[in-house]
């Protein structure tokens, strides 16, 4: 028996299957959110071959000291370079599916607005007015798109529930945030002491939207929409309109229990026309209906009806027909 028979063929209708598969939730991935991390891997890449000469990391990342000289650009460009490759790879990891879901939840464009101005020049500034007035951190850089996630996390956890951690303890909803901080700050244990409770905070009022007066209005957002530097990605499956825009429940609510969840009336069933059985009533009462047929022995006597209705009303009337059945049962 040779070693190839061992090896079995893979069917090509998984095979097919799998690559479908592959295709759409690559192509799924919507124009911002690739951008970003295109830009994060060129940044790393380039940091690479430049062997630190050319670095990019020390030239965008945010110095509040080189700010206030002049280099406004650092307020948008400190997200994007990375610490280090494992970093990168980590942070990219966790950026795609949050990021992903949120730009599908907001559209393509407010999403670009938002990132940029809500979640990259706020914090960068209040940072830096910050470490101005308590004379710290303004000669570190700060860099990479942590800050970015723990805002993401707080917008996931917005719906109050229990979160299980690693399968061994739960985290209530409102506190799973401050976990991540906490946890991204003993990693770094730098300028994030100061900068990642600033995410937390702008996380928590975005996620139960309390940052309207820093946001645009949907005709802004509309027409921001139809500008030419869009043309190239408008028609593209990527780009995700206003229009069609996906609200979503939050990643982190799947096999987790809300407190609102016992207040909730189970579902009801109702069923169709053809599962009810042949001598189930009908909802309709064939009183308030006129007869298809024009026999008058197939009209029903509604006056007769109610009659008999009033007769079993009073209480004289059912006390002589109660005296009157059990006579009749004898007899027969």
């Amino acid at each position: 028996m040779t070693e190839d028979n061992h090896i079995r063929e893979i069917p090509p209708e998984i095979t097919n299957q799998a690559n479908s598969k592959i295709k759409q939730w690559y192509f799924g991935i919507p124009w911002l959110t690739i951008t970003v991390i295109i830009v994060c891997l060129a940044v790393r890449l380039l940091d690479n071959v430049a062997w630190g000469s050319l670095s990019l990391g020390p030239s965008m990342g945010l110095i509040p000291n080189r700010v206030l000289e002049g280099q406004i650009h650092r307020l948008l460009t400190h997200p994007f370079p990375q610490p280090g490759l494992w970093s990168l790879m980590l942070n990219l990891s966790i950026f795609l599916p949050l990021s992903r879901r949120i730009e599908n939840s907001l559209g393509t464009v407010k999403y670009l607005y938002t990132l940029l101005i809500t979640f990259t020049v706020v914090p960068g500034l209040i940072f830096l007015v910050l470490s101005e007035l308590l004379n710290i951190f303004v000669e570190h850089n700060f860099i990479g798109i942590r800050g970015w996630i723990l805002i993401f996390v707080s917008w996931e956890c917005r719906v109050p529930r229990n979160i299980n951690v690693l399968g061994i303890w739960n985290i209530a909803s409102k506190l799973f945030p401050a976990f991540v901080m906490l946890t991204l700050v003993f990693l770094s244990l730098d300028s994030s002491i100061l900068i990642y409770p600033i995410h937390l905070v702008l996380g928590y009022l975005f996620a139960h939207d309390r940052l309207g007066f820093l946001s645009l209005s949907t005709s802004r957002l509309e027409n921001m929409e139809s500008w030419r530097i869009f043309d190239h990605f408008r028609e593209t499956p990527r780009f995700v309109r206003l229009s069609d825009v996906e609200p979503t429940l939050p990643l982190f609510n799947q096999n987790s229990t809300t407190e609102t969840d016992t207040t909730l009336p189970p579902p009801q069933y109702t069923p169709s026309a053809e599962q009810l059985p042949k001598y189930a009533p009908t909802t309709q009462s064939p009183l308030n209906q006129p007869s298809s047929s024009d026999d008058p022995s197939n009209r029903v006597d509604t006056a007769a009806i109610n009659a008999v209705i009033g007769l079993m009303d009073n209480p004289e009337s059912r006390s002589l027909l109660s005296s009157i059945l059990p006579n009749r049962r004898n007899q027969m």
